[in-house]
C-alpha cells in the first residue's frame, strides 16, 4: 500500500494547510478491512466517536460497522464499542447544510419535477405535435440540466442569464456535428428558461450553494473530527468533488483510498493488460475511474494528484499479455476463478444452485457466507425460485419495479377499472387481487367474484358500464329467485358494493380536471374500500405497500406545483412513477446465501462468490441513451458519456473478482433460441487468466442435478406408473378420492355404464372446462318446460283451473302464458329462448288434450317434488316386496343382511317431477317423469336396462317423497312424452304397478338398483373402463358418445385385450374422430 501525502486544497481554513494522505491499495485489498484496519492503528478506541468516514452506499456503511465490531473482538477482545460517524457522502451533505443554512426542506421532490415541466413542455411549437413525447422529453432535459450545474458547465451550456438564441452557433463550433448541437443548445436554454420559470429552486442548486458556501472564502463554522476518511467511491461530478474535499478539510487528519493503478497483484496486472492504457485519458479501462477521481480532487490550478512520467512506446496485447504473465506467475488467480459456459439461462440457474447446494453441504453447519451477483434479474429470479426449491432460504437484496409488485398492481387495476367504466376485464382483476376483500353479507367475496365473473362470461352483448352491470345483477338475482325462492343478499348487493368502493374514481373520470390532490385521495378512498384498511401504515413486511404510501405522500405534498389533469393522465404518470419505484422485499438477516445485484457487491467480501448472468448486452450494461447534445459536444462540455461508462463497468468487474476467495463466472451461450455471446469483460477475463472456460456449453440441463428440499419418490412413482400402464384388470383408486354416499339415477347410470367414468366425474370432480359463454341448451330447454308445466298445473292455479272445467281455449293461453313467463326474460340478449319458445308452442294442444281426457280419471297431486331416501328403507321395502319371488333377479349378491349392512348412510335422490292421484281410489297413484327429448321404450325398462322410472314408484311406496302418502301404491309408472304433434304418457305404462308381471318388475328393479348403489359407494370399489354390459353395445349406445373425458380415458390401452367385441372399436373409432375436440 502506496502512502504518499498530497495537498488537495485548503477549504473553508485557508489558515490551516492540512495533509491529505492518499492511500493507493490494489484491489485485491479488501478495501474495508484495510480502512478499519488503518483507523483501529491510528485512534485508540476511545477517540473513535470524534472520527468520520464516508463511503458511497449506506450498505457499504453498514459493513464497515460489523467489521470493526470484529476488529474489536479480535484485537483487544471487546465485546461493544463506541463506532465513528459512518456516512455516505450525501448524507453528510444534508446534515452540512443545515449547519450552513442552505434549506433543504422546501424543495420539490427530484421524481416531480419531471410533472411540473411535461404539460409546459408539450405547449412548445416543435414538440406541440407531439404531445406524448413531452413526459419521457422533460426527463431528459431535467437530467441535462442536473449534470450540467454538478459538473459547472451550465454557464456555456444554459446561459441563464441570456436568451435561448444567444452565441448557440458560435458556441456549437464548426465540427461535424455542429448544427445539430447548435439546434440542440438552443432548445436547451429555450426549455431551461421555461423550467426556472416553474421550479425557481431545486436540490441540485441547494447543493451548488452548499459547495459554493462551504469551500468559498466565507467562514463556516463547521464541526471538527479528529480523523476524516473516505474510499470507495467510484464517480464524482465536481460539485461533489468539492464537498468531499470540503468533509476531508473538516478533520484534524484526513486520509483518502484510491485504487492503485501500478499494484503488483498478478491477476489486476494480467486484466488490465487487456487494455492499452488502463488508467488513461480513454477512461474504458478499470482504473480509469480512479484516474478521473483524482483529477476532480486536485487544487485549482495545481498539478494532478496521477501526474505520471512520461509513456513508454506502446505494446501489442500479445506483447502485453505475455509480459503480465512473465512478471506474475502465481497460479492462484487460475485455482480460484472458474469460469462457466452453459447452454441457456436454466442451465446456468440449475448449475448455480447446484454450486450453492455443494457449499453449504460441504460447510456443514457453520457455512462460510456465499453470494450470488447478477445484472440479470430474470436469472436472480430463476435462481431464488430453484433455491427455495431446494429448501434454502436466501437474503434477497434486488428489488422490483413497484409496478410488478402487488400493491402498484392494484394501483394499476384500480385505475384501468375507472377509466373503462368498470369494465370486465380490469374489474376481474381488482376482485381477484389478493389485498382485495370487499365486505359482503353472506358467503366470501371469492365466491361472489367468481360468481360475477360468471355473469360476465355468459354474456355476449356489449358491455354498458356500471348500468349494464346492475341490470345483468337484478336479472341474475331474479333468476335465483326463481329457482330456489331465496331473498338473501345476491349479485345486486354486491354489484353496489363494487360501486361504493369505485365511487370517488368514477367521479373523478366523468371530469375533465381534478387536482393531484383529489386524484390522490380518490385513489386512498378507493384503496381502503377494497380492501377493508388501506395503504395507511408502514409496514415493512409489505413493503410495497410502504413504497406507494410514499409516493402518494409525496404527490400531495407537491400538489402545489402540478396542474390539474384529468384521470387518463394521472394513469398514464403514475404508472410511469410505479415503473421507476424500485422496492427491496423484507429481508430476513444473517443467512448464508445472498442473491444481490453487480453494484451491491462491489465493496462486500465473500469467501464464495458467484458471478452469474454475464453475457453480451447485459454487463456491460449499454450506457444510458442521451438524447439531447451528440456525444462530441458531450465531452467538450466535459459532461459523462459512454467511455467514463464502460470504465466504471470495468473497475466494478476487477473489483468482484478480488471480493472473493473463490469466484465462479457463468454466463449462457443461447437465450430465446438465438446464441448469445459472454460479456466482452469475460472475454477479456478469459485472456488474462489463458484458458477457456471449464464448463462444457453444450451439457444438458439433465447432466446437472435439480436440488429439491423434498426428494421426489421418483422409483416409486415409476413403479407405480408402470403397473398401472401393463395392469390388465381394473384397480383400486391409488389416492384418496370424495365419498359418494348422495347418489342420484344419473349416477348410477353413470356407474353401470362406465366405472372409470364414474371415477374421474364424481369422485376425483374431473370436468370439463367449463364453456361461461351463455348459451341456450336442450337442457335449459328441460328445465324451463318443466317450471311451465309446473307453473300450468300448480293446485289453484290458472291452468287447473280451466282443466277442471273442461275450458280448452282458456286451458290453452293459460298454458302459454305460462311458457312466455319462463322463456322471455333474457331472450333479448339471447334471442334464440324465443326459437325455443315456438318450438314448445307446438307441443302445447297435444299437451292440453291429453290433460283434459287424464283429468277424468288423475288428480295431479306433486309437482317437482324432490326427495331423498335412505338405501336402508328401500332395502326393507324391496325385501318385502320380493318375499315369496323365486329367482335370483330377486335377491341382492350377497343376501339382505349384508347388503341392509352396508347401505346405512347411502341416500338416493331425485326430483320426481309428477305424482298423479286416482279420482277412484287416492290409495293408486301414478307416477310421470317429463322427457323432451329420447324417451325410453317399455322394452328397456323391461330388460332393467333403464331404472329411472322403478327408483321414482319404489320412493313413492316406500313413503319418502311426500310423508302424508303412506301405504300408497303406484299402479303406473311412466315417462311423458313432450314433442310436436304427441304429448302425454304411452297407453301401455312403463311399469304396469297394477299387474303381478308389473310388481315382479319393480322388485327385479328395486334389486338392481340397491346392488348399483351398494357398488357406486364402495370405498374399495374397482373402475373398470367400461362395464361388462356397455361393451356389448352398438355404437350409438356406448356411453362414450357423450363422455368429454377423451384426455384421461384408458380404452385405448385396452385395445387388443379380450372381453372386447371387434365391433366395439370400430364404434370407438368413430365417436373418437367425432369428438375431436373433447377434453
Amino acid at each position: 500500500m502506496h502512502e504518499p501525502g498530497n495537498v488537495i486544497g485548503s477549504g473553508p481554513y485557508p489558515d490551516l494547510e492540512r495533509t491529505v494522505k492518499i492511500h493507493e491499495i490494489s484491489l485485491s485489498q479488501d478495501l474495508l478491512r484495510t480502512m478499519a484496519e488503518t483507523l483501529w492503528s491510528a485512534m485508540p478506541p476511545s477517540d473513535l466517536p470524534d472520527c468520520l468516514i464516508l463511503l458511497p452506499s449506506s450498505r457499504a456503511c453498514r459493513t464497515l460497522e460489523h467489521v470493526l465490531l470484529d476488529l474489536a473482538r479480535e484485537r483487544d477482545g471487546l465485546a461493544a464499542l463506541l463506532l465513528p460517524r459512518i456516512t455516505t457522502l450525501t448524507q453528510w451533505s444534508e446534515a452540512a447544510a443545515a449547519l450552513a443554512g442552505v434549506d433543504l426542506d422546501n424543495l420539490p421532490d427530484p421524481r416531480v419535477r419531471p410533472l411540473v415541466l411535461a404539460p409546459r413542455l408539450a405547449t412548445l411549437p416543435w414538440l406541440k405535435e407531439h404531445p406524448a413525447s413531452a413526459a419521457g422529453m422533460a426527463e431528459e432535459f431535467i437530467t441535462l440540466f442536473d449534470e450540467a450545474r454538478l459538473e459547472e458547465c451550465d454557464g456555456r451550456l444554459l446561459r441563464e442569464g441570456g436568451g435561448a438564441d444567444a452565441d448557440a452557433d458560435a458556441w456549437a463550433g464548426a465540427g461535424p456535428d455542429a448544427e445539430a448541437t447548435a439546434a440542440d443548445v438552443r432548445r436547451i436554454r429555450e426549455v431551461w428558461q421555461l423550467y426556472r420559470g416553474l421550479v425557481r429552486r431545486d436540490r441540485v442548486d441547494a447543493m451548488v450553494d452548499l459547495a459554493s458556501r462551504i469551500g468559498g472564502p466565507q467562514e463556516v463554522d463547521m464541526p471538527r473530527s479528529a480523523l476524516v476518511m473516505a474510499g470507495g467511491f467510484g464517480r464524482l461530478d465536481r460539485i461533489e468533488a468539492k464537498l468531499l474535499q470540503a468533509a476531508l478539510d473538516c478533520g484534524d487528519q484526513a486520509q483518502l483510498f484510491l485504487p492503485d493503478a501500478g499494484g503488483d497483484d498478478h491477476l489486476d496486472r494480467a486484466f488490465c493488460a487487456t487494455w492499452s492504457d488502463p488508467a488513461g485519458t480513454d477512461g474504458t479501462g478499470p482504473f480509469g475511474p480512479a484516474a478521473r477521481l483524482r483529477r476532480g480532487l486536485s487544487p485549482a490550478g495545481g498539478p494532478p494528484l496521477d501526474a505520471a512520467p512520461a509513456k513508454p512506446a506502446p505494446l501489442s496485447l500479445r506483447e502485453r499479455l505475455e509480459a503480465a504473465r512473465r512478471e506474475n506467475g502465481s497460479p492462484d488467480a487460475r485455482a480460484r476463478i472458474t469460469l462457466a459456459s452453459c447452454a441457456d439461462p436454466e442451465t446456468e440457474a440449475r448449475f448455480v444452485v447446484d454450486r450453492v447446494v455443494q457449499h453449504l453441504r460441504a460447510a456443514g453447519e457453520d457455512p462460510e457466507p456465499l453470494a450470488v451477483a447478477t445484472p440479470d434479474p430474470r436469472l436472480a429470479s430463476r435462481i431464488l425460485a430453484m433455491l427455495q426449491d431446494a429448501g434454502i432460504e436466501a437474503d434477497n437484496t434486488l428489488g422490483r419495479p413497484l409496478a410488478s409488485q402487488p400493491a402498484g398492481l392494484l394501483m394499476r387495476f384500480m385505475l384501468r377499472t375507472a377509466l373503462t367504466g368498470l369494465r370486465a376485464e380490469p374489474l376481474l382483476e381488482v376482485l381477484t387481487h389478493p389485498f382485495v376483500s370487499l365486505p359482503v353479507a353472506r358467503g366470501a367475496h371469492p365466491v361472489w367474484t367468481l360468481r360475477l365473473e360468471k355473469l360476465f362470461r355468459r354474456d355476449d352483448a356489449p358491455q354498458m358500464g356500471l348500468a349494464g352491470l346492475g341490470r345483468h345483477a337484478a336479472e341474475r338475482d331474479q333468476v335465483v329467485r326463481d329457482l330456489f325462492g331465496t331473498t338473501e343478499p345476491g349479485m345486486v348487493e354486491f354489484v353496489g358494493l363494487i360501486e361504493d368502493a369505485f365511487a370517488p374514481l368514477l367521479e373523478l373520470a366523468g371530469r375533465p380536471h381534478a387536482t393531484w390532490s383529489e386524484h390522490v385521495a380518490a385513489c386512498r378512498a378507493s384503496w381502503r374500500a377494497l380492501t377493508e384498511g388501506g395503504a395507511g401504515s408502514r409496514n415493512e413486511e409489505r413493503q410495497d405497500e410502504t413504497a406507494l404510501q410514499g409516493i402518494w405522500e409525496m404527490l400531495e405534498a407537491n400538489a402545489a406545483l402540478l396542474d390539474p389533469l384529468s384521470l387518463a393522465d394521472f394513469a398514464a404518470t403514475s404508472g410511469r412513477l410505479l415503473a421507476a419505484e424500485m422496492v427491496v422485499p423484507h429481508r430476513p438477516r444473517n443467512l448464508p446465501v445472498m442473491v444481490t445485484g453487480l453494484v451491491e457487491m462491489r465493496l462486500e467480501q465473500r469467501a464464495n462468490l458467484i458471478l452469474a448472468g454475464l453475457r453480451e448486452d447485459v454487463f456491460p450494461a449499454p450506457a444510458p441513451p442521451r438524447f439531447l447534445m451528440t456525444p462530441g459536444a458531450r465531452s467538450r462540455l466535459g459532461l459523462p458519456g459512454w467511455r467514463e461508462h464502460l470504465g466504471l463497468e470495468a473497475e466494478l468487474m476487477l473489483r468482484l473478482l478480488n471480493n472473493g476467495v473463490r469466484v465462479t463466472v457463468t454466463w449462457p451461450t443461447e437465450e430465446g433460441g438465438q446464441p448469445v455471446l459472454p460479456s466482452p469483460l469475460v472475454s477479456r477475463l478469459a485472456l488474462a487468466l489463458d484458458r477457456p472456460a471449464e464448463v462444457d456449453a453444450e451439457a444438458p440441463v439433465a447432466a446437472i442435478p435439480l436440488w429439491r428440499s423434498a426428494a421426489a419418490a421418483e422409483d416409486e412413482i415409476s413403479a407405480a406408473q408402470l403397473a398401472f400402464m401393463v395392469d390388465p384388470r381394473p384397480t383400486r383408486a391409488l389416492v384418496p378420492c370424495r365419498a359418494q354416499n348422495q347418489l342420484s339415477w344419473t349416477a348410477l347410470r353413470q356407474w353401470r355404464e362406465c366405472p372409470y367414468r364414474f371415477l374421474m366425474e364424481r369422485r376425483f370432480a374431473l370436468s370439463r372446462e367449463e364453456d361461461l359463454r351463455r348459451e341456450f341448451s336442450r337442457m335449459d330447454y328441460g328445465s324451463l318446460v318443466h317450471g311451465a308445466l309446473y307453473d300450468f298445473l300448480a293446485p289453484g292455479g290458472e291452468g287447473l283451473r280451466r282443466l277442471e272445467s273442461g275450458d280448452e281455449t282458456g286451458a290453452l293461453a293459460a298454458l302459454d302464458a305460462a311458457a312466455d313467463a319462463r322463456f322471455s326474460p333474457g331472450s333479448e340478449e339471447l334471442p334464440v329462448r324465443r326459437l325455443w319458445l315456438d318450438s314448445f308452442r307446438r307441443v302445447i294442444p297435444a299437451v292440453v288434450s291429453t290433460e283434459l281426457a287424464r283429468l277424468q280419471t288423475w288428480r295431479p297431486h306433486l309437482l317437482e317434488q324432490k326427495f331423498a331416501a335412505p338405501l336402508e328403507v328401500l332395502v326393507d321395502g324391496t325385501q318385502g316386496r320380493c318375499a315369496g319371488l323365486e329367482g335370483p333377479q330377486f335377491q341382492p349378491s350377497g343376501g339382505w343382511e349384508a347388503a341392509r349392512e352396508r347401505s346405512c348412510g347411502i341416500v338416493l335422490r331425485g326430483t320426481l317431477d309428477r305424482l298423479d292421484q286416482s279420482r277412484r281410489d287416492p290409495a293408486e297413484t301414478a307416477v310421470l317423469d317429463y322427457k323432451t327429448g329420447l324417451v325410453p321404450t317399455a322394452g328397456r325398462v323391461g330388460k332393467l336396462e333403464d331404472l329411472q322410472i322403478i327408483l321414482y314408484a319404489a320412493a313413492v311406496e316406500a313413503g319418502v317423497v311426500d310423508p302424508d302418502l303412506q301405504g300408497v301404491k303406484v299402479v303406473e309408472g311412466s315417462y311423458y312424452r313432450l314433442q310436436e304433434g304427441e304429448a302425454g304418457p304411452p297407453a301401455k305404462p312403463h311399469l304396469p304397478g297394477a299387474s303381478d308381471e308389473g310388481r315382479q318388475l319393480l322388485a327385479a328393479g328395486m334389486v338392481r338398483l340397491i346392488e348399483l348403489a351398494l357398488e357406486a359407494a364402495a370405498t374399495g370399489a374397482v373402475y373398470p373402463v367400461l362395464a361388462e354390459e356397455a361393451r356389448a353395445a352398438s355404437a350409438s349406445g356406448l356411453p362414450c358418445r357423450t363422455c368429454d373425458l377423451r384426455g384421461v380415458c384408458r380404452i385405448e390401452e385396452e385395445r387388443g385385450r379380450p372381453g372386447y367385441p371387434p365391433g366395439l372399436w370400430l364404434g370407438l373409432d368413430g365417436i373418437i374422430h367425432q369428438r375431436e375436440g373433447a377434453f
